[in-house]
This record gives C-alpha cells, sequence and structure tokens, in this order.
C-alpha cells in the first residue's frame, strides 16, 4: 500500500517539494517561506528512496524515451 500511495504522490509533487526540509516556514506559510514538509519522510520512506523514485520519475517525465516534455524554442516547450 505505501509503494501505491508513494508512485501516486510522486506525480502530484514537484521534486522540489519532495526534497525541501522537514519544517515549515517562520510565518508558517510555506508559499512564502519556500520550505515544504516531506511527507515521504514522515511516512517512514529512506531518504535514499525517495530521491530514488523522484530522479526516476523525473527522467520518465522530462528525459526518457517516451517523455512528455519537448523544447520548441528558446522559450517555448
Amino acid at each position: 500500500m505505501k509503494k501505491y500511495i508513494l508512485a501516486l504522490s510522486l506525480v502530484l509533487i514537484s521534486k522540489e517539494t519532495v526534497l525541501a526540509q522537514n519544517t515549515v516556514g517562520e510565518n508558517g506559510a510555506s508559499f512564502y517561506s519556500g520550505v515544504y514538509r516531506n511527507i515521504f519522510l514522515e511516512a517512514g520512506y529512506d531518504k535514499k528512496d525517495i530521491d530514488a523514485k523522484v530522479d526516476k520519475a523525473y527522467y520518465d517525465l522530462f528525459d526518457g524515451p517516451h517523455k512528455v516534455y519537448f523544447e520548441v524554442g528558446d522559450s517555448m516547450a
């Protein structure tokens, strides 16, 4: 069950969010501080496993043979 939740959540959470520290900003608003909770660490996953899954998801979406992101010009994709 944990693996299913992790795989589904990776689609919804950006790489920066997953790799951020496990604290909330001074005023409590992560949007303003840029510091987000790492819910996978809180759920008991190893940091190494989290990083590996995030890196694979990033590769699959942006660099892999079945990527969904294509650059068209200097400022378009």
